[in-house]
C-alpha cells in the first residue's frame, strides 16, 4: 500500500467512514473486498464512494508514468494554419465507406 491509499483510509476513518476504510484497506493490500464482506454491504459501499472508487481503482490498474510533460492548459495557437484533406486522397479500405457512399432508395412498399 503506498502513502497516497494510506491517506485514503486515514481521511475515511477521520470522516467516521469506517466500512468504506476497510473495503480501502483491503484493496490496498491487494484483497478482495468481497470476500470479507456481504455483497449487499460492499454495493452500498461502491455506490456511495463511486468516485473514490474510480480513482482508487485507476490508481491500482493504471501504471504510473511520468512524460515530463506538465499540461498548462494552453491552447493551441497555429490552427489557422491547418488545412482540410481532400476526400478523394484518402484511400479508404474496409468499414462503411462503401455503404456511406451510396445513396439509399426506398425499395421496400408499404402496404396497408
Amino acid at each position: 500500500m503506498n502513502k497516497a491509499e494510506f491517506d485514503e483510509v486515514i481521511e475515511a476513518i477521520l470522516d467516521g467512514k469506517y466500512s468504506w476504510a476497510c473495503v480501502l484497506f483491503l484493496y490496498g493490500e491487494g484483497h478482495n473486498p468481497l470476500q470479507y464482506m456481504p455483497y449487499r454491504t460492499y454495493h452500498r459501499l461502491m455506490k456511495a464512494n463511486r468516485h473514490q472508487e474510480r480513482a482508487l481503482q485507476e490508481s491500482l490498474t493504471m501504471p504510473q508514468c511520468s512524460t515530463g510533460h506538465q499540461n498548462t492548459g494552453q491552447k493551441i495557437t497555429d490552427l489557422k494554419y491547418l488545412k482540410t484533406v481532400d476526400t478523394s486522397q484518402i484511400n479508404i479500405r474496409g468499414g462503411w465507406k462503401q455503404w456511406l457512399s451510396q445513396t439509399v432508395s426506398p425499395t421496400l412498399k408499404w402496404s396497408n
